[in-house]
């Protein structure tokens, strides 16, 4: 009995130490899509958080990326030139970040049914959407919406979210070459403009045009990032490269102990911006951006 247990009990440490070893082992390769501030904001928090266990390589250009002997076991991409230039090159674990879901779901095509792939949308879910309109605009109730023909959305389940909360959702899928005429339509018929991580439909050549055409009607739109809001939208939610790092890295933790992935998810963590003086302009009264973050995390029941 006492030889069994001291086996055991040896057995037991040989065990741990195998996985201690296998978590110390973690090897990971960063790969940004350009060398920007933004990308450049998510490799600098995760990697200040990473735990020392974990070796960590940054490269800036995807172009650097090189299978070899030393391959890691497990790839972070920063936004959709990595992403596709990696899942492109190798079968490595590949955790996807700063990317839209149409982006993923592209990508994902060269993956089907690949366990090894995973990421987290630049896209807020579309509970938390709803919430921000019913605190930022409780007295709009038609919201107008353009996408293209890549959008994956899944737009009649939008239509049912929102009419759920007393709000009708107008969408219009356009195109390069209908897109202002398509706007208009939208603004004619909607009170309210919702953006969305739509590079067809918003981009750097469109961008100051819609905004534009929007504010001239006195409608106001919503947006999907914190520079779009600078730039002359209302309001948005949005999740920063700090707040999507630290996503990550609580994905990386997991990985670490199971070696798997789990699946594409929307962020966890996130921010609200106004622009009070396109509100004031607008004859909107909007709360804060602390107020509205506090709304909206009592609306999501006090979840992130």
């Amino acid at each position: 009995m006492i030889c069994r247990s001291i086996f055991l009990t040896l057995f037991s440490f040989v065990c741990l130490c195998a996985t201690a070893s296998a978590t110390n082992e973690l090897r990971i390769t960063l790969v940004l899509s350009e060398d920007t501030p933004l990308y450049k904001s998510f490799s600098e928090s995760l990697s200040q958080n990473l735990s020392n266990q974990f070796k960590i390589e940054v490269l800036t250009r995807s172009e650097d990326f090189r299978i070899d002997a030393h391959a890691p076991d497990l790839i972070i991409t920063v936004g959709s030139k990595a992403a596709n230039s990696i899942v492109e090159k190798s079968n490595i674990p590949v955790l996807a970040t700063l990317i839209s879901l149409d982006q993923y779901t592209e990508l994902s095509r060269q993956r089907p049914h690949d366990s090894n792939l995973a990421a987290i949308y630049l896209n807020q879910p579309l509970g938390r959407q709803i919430h921000l309109f019913r605190a930022a605009l409780p007295k709009h109730t038609k919201i107008g919406l353009l996408y293209s023909s890549d959008s994956r959305l899944d737009i009649r389940n939008m239509q049912i979210a929102f009419a759920q909360q007393g709000i009708e959702l107008v969408a219009k899928r356009s195109s390069m070459d209908s897109l202002y005429e398509d706007l208009s339509s939208i603004i004619n018929s909607s009170e309210v403009v919702l953006a969305i991580p739509d590079n067809k439909i918003y981009n750097s050549n469109t961008l100051r045009n819609i905004l534009l055409q929007s504010y001239q009607h006195a409608i106001p739109l919503v947006g999907y990032s914190q520079s779009l809001v600078k730039a002359g939208a209302l309001c948005a939610a949005y999740s920063s490269p700090e707040q999507i790092a630290a996503q990550a890295n609580e994905i990386v933790s997991q990985f670490a102990k199971t070696r798997k992935l789990p699946a594409p998810q929307y962020p966890q963590f996130f921010s609200i911006a106004v622009n009070q003086d396109v509100a004031k302009s607008l004859g909107i009264t909007l709360p804060s951006a602390e107020l509205l973050k506090v709304r909206i995390d009592k609306m999501q029941g006090g979840r992130p």
